[in-house]
C-alpha cells in the first residue's frame, strides 16, 4: 500500500499533541486498573516553539503584486494581502461568503488537501 504522507515529517507541536494525547489515554487506563504504568511519562518532550516566519514588508508586498499584476489570481493574492487569511480560508471562500457593498467576507469553511483513500 503507498502512503505518500509516509514520508513527511510530524511538526514539533504535533507530536507534543500527540503525545499529550496518548499520556492522558495511558492514563485513564490505569485508573481503570486496565495497566499498571503509564510508560508515556518516561518520555521528555520540550516546549515546541510556534514557527517564525518572516511577513512581507509594504515594499516586498507591493513589488509582489506589481509582478502579478494582469495574472488570474492577482485579485486572490491581493485579497490574501490585504487580509492574512490562510490558503486554505481563501480556496474555501465562495461567491455568496463576499458581500461587496459591506465589504466583508464571511470564512465560513476551509479547503484542504488529503491523501486519497486506499
Amino acid at each position: 500500500m503507498l502512503r505518500p504522507w509516509a514520508d513527511k515529517r510530524l511538526s514539533p507541536l504535533t507530536v507534543a499533541y500527540v503525545h499529550s494525547v496518548l499520556k492522558s489515554a495511558l492514563q485513564q487506563a490505569i485508573r481503570e486498573d486496565e495497566l499498571p504504568r503509564n510508560v508515556a511519562r518516561n518520555i521528555k518532550t520540550g516546549t515546541p516553539r510556534p514557527r517564525r516566519f518572516e511577513p512581507l514588508t509594504a515594499t516586498e508586498a507591493r513589488r509582489f503584486l506589481a509582478s502579478v499584476e494582469g495574472r488570474r489570481l492577482q485579485t486572490l493574492f491581493e485579497f490574501a494581502l490585504r487580509t492574512g487569511l490562510r490558503k486554505g480560508e481563501l480556496l474555501g471562500l465562495r461567491w455568496e461568503d463576499l458581500d461587496l457593498d459591506n465589504g466583508t467576507a464571511s470564512i465560513r469553511r476551509t479547503l484542504q488537501r488529503t491523501p486519497p483513500a486506499a
